[in-house]
């Protein structure tokens, strides 16, 4: 099971096409031929996935969430349909990338050049290697759980089902939920 915290402006199944619009830590990326790779994030559960998107954010932000960011946001739950390689981005995965740590999943949004350069190498690398679909790492603030990156150019939309969702991250038994993780995170939720 996939969890996401993504755009109302996409649907459950839909991912970010790569065209520049904002940028993440590995995304837009570009295959070998300038050409942009659609990403998809998710992660193993919702504390998991808001804390690599919607915390994530805050962060580079004043760990602050206004209402109107989490009304702009939806969870949905996808199930894998077929086996599916990922890269690991845990200690021996960033050992034999010759990455630290720091470099690729501690930093912050100021570093995502060079994150997005290293999402490159590792998708580039990949490429004749079809069956490598993404790569697995750990959320900022929730090691325990993973968060992945899918690319879109490797998979299609029959390799993932909906099971729950597009749900507004406003809605009231959600919002009780990021409440209480923001609390223990240690971010503000504003209604502004």
């Amino acid at each position: 099971m996939i969890v996401r915290v993504h755009s109302v402006a996409f649907g459950p199944l839909e991912f970010n096409p790569g065209k520049g619009m904002g940028g993440g830590r590995f995304d837009p990326l570009y295959d070998s031929h300038s050409k942009p790779v659609p990403t998809l994030y998710g992660a193993s559960d919702f504390t998991a996935a808001l804390s690599e998107t919607l915390f994530r954010d805050a962060a580079d932000h004043g760990s602050v969430i206004t209402h109107p960011r989490l009304a702009g946001l939806a969870r949905s739950t996808l199930r894998v349909q077929r086996e599916m390689l990922l890269v690991s981005l845990y200690d021996r995965g960033l050992q034999s990338l010759h990455i630290p740590y720091a470099a690729l999943l501690g930093s912050s949004a100021s570093a995502y050049a060079r994150t997005r350069a290293s999402a490159h190498a590792v998708c580039d690398t990949t490429a004749a290697t079809k069956n490598v679909v993404g790569m697995l790492y750990p959320p900022p603030s929730r090691a325990t759980h993973d968060a992945v990156v899918l690319w879109g150019d490797r998979l299609s939309r029959s390799d993932l089902e909906v099971v729950e969702g597009p749900a507004s991250l406003a809605r009231a038994d959600l919002y009780t939920r990021i409440l209480a993780v923001a609390a223990d995170l240690g971010f503000v939720v504003a209604a502004r």
